[in-house]
């Protein structure tokens, strides 16, 4: 089994379960007008992994040109919604990353 997201993004990203029924709402559509993507993950996947998987780009560099300071600031936030638990995935509300958490 898998947990399977949602992004949808506008000036924030949004992570949905995926088929939310909220995605289909006209005002979701409209507040995601940079797009809506799906995505897999395996299950026991945390927030956190979510997370890093989403700005490991952004991470990596930041970590790279600015090596005294947190690269976390460099990363997009996430909303996760409370349909996000009905799908699988697990809380954790931690956003720190170093060079080791790197996959």
């Amino acid at each position: 089994m898998t947990v399977s997201l949602t992004f949808a993004q506008g000036n924030d990203i949004k992570v949905h379960a995926a088929g939310c029924a909220d995605l289909s709402k006209a005002p979701t559509k409209r507040a995601a007008y940079n797009g809506v993507h799906t995505q897999k993950f395996p299950d026991g996947t945390s927030e956190r992994d979510v997370w890093i998987d989403f700005n490991e780009d952004f991470l990596v560099e930041a970590a790279d040109m600015y090596p005294d300071e947190d690269p976390a600031n460099a990363a997009w936030p996430l909303i996760f919604l409370p349909c996000c638990a009905k799908a699988g995935l697990v809380a954790n509300s931690d956003r720190t990353w170093s060079k080791e958490d790197e996959v």
